[in-house]
């Protein structure tokens, strides 16, 4: 009985010895799935900081972006109101310069009128004394 009760001893001990083997391998394997998991949530943390720090640079960017457009827009809003002051200016002075374009016609033509008139006035008084001389 001593050759079995050493021999399952040593069979329990053999057993013993690989259950706590095969226990310490799988402590092992968690302990090294946890520390990389720990270093995927790392990795993961510094991402989030770099995307936020991305976002806050996206946001400022886009916020400049706005106030240029807005800019823009306003100067823009500007040049049309000057153009259409230009515009309207323009189209005051090419009516006032064919007012003034008609009147002086106007007047050419009363003054050759009046040439024309003194002419044959100047004829008939002409032939008028020709007539008295006569």
């Amino acid at each position: 009985m001593n050759f079995t009760t050493s021999k399952r001893k040593q069979n329990e001990e053999k057993v013993l010895n690989i259950i706590q083997t095969k226990t310490e391998q799988k402590i092992n394997e968690v302990v090294q799935e946890k520390e990389q998991l720990s270093m995927k949530v790392q990795e993961a943390h510094i991402e989030i900081e770099n995307s936020k720090k991305r976002f806050k640079r996206l946001e400022t960017e886009k916020e400049l972006c706005e106030k240029k457009i807005k800019k823009t827009l306003d100067e823009k809003v500007s040049m049309d109101r000057k153009l259409k002051e230009e515009q309207a200016k323009r189209l005051s002075a090419e009516k006032k310069y064919k007012e003034e374009t008609q009147k002086r016609e106007s007047l050419e033509k009363k003054l050759d009128d009046e040439k024309k008139l003194d002419e044959d006035l100047s004829k008939t008084q002409a032939d008028n004394e020709v007539k008295k001389e006569a």
